[in-house]
């Protein structure tokens, strides 16, 4: 369930293609939970302060390098690295 006390669960999805980031935020509001997407990392950062996620959930595209180096930057951050990043990564590729 995603509600804890009748709090929504707030999940920000960053995908880069439309397709994904579209299924990924139905099937997240079906359960309901809370949720708002980004397209690339900008709207990812542009984001992250007015939403306050609990979750950070990032389908993993081409352009992994400065992905990976957001995730690190926001892991080294006081102000958000509570927040578990979840990494999705396409069946047979390698991270």
């Amino acid at each position: 369930m995603a509600t804890a006390a009748g709090v929504r669960k707030r999940i920000l999805v960053v995908a880069e293609d439309t397709t994904t980031r579209n299924l990924l935020r139905r099937q997240l509001q079906e359960v309901e939970f809370d949720v708002t997407a980004a397209n690339h990392l900008a709207d990812l950062l542009e984001r992250l302060p007015e939403y306050a996620p609990d979750v950070i959930l990032v389908h993993m595209g081409e352009n992994r390098v400065p992905l990976l180096h957001v995730c690190e930057k926001l892991k080294a951050s006081p102000t958000y690295r509570h927040i578990p990043i979840v990494l999705l990564v396409p069946s047979g590729d390698a991270v």
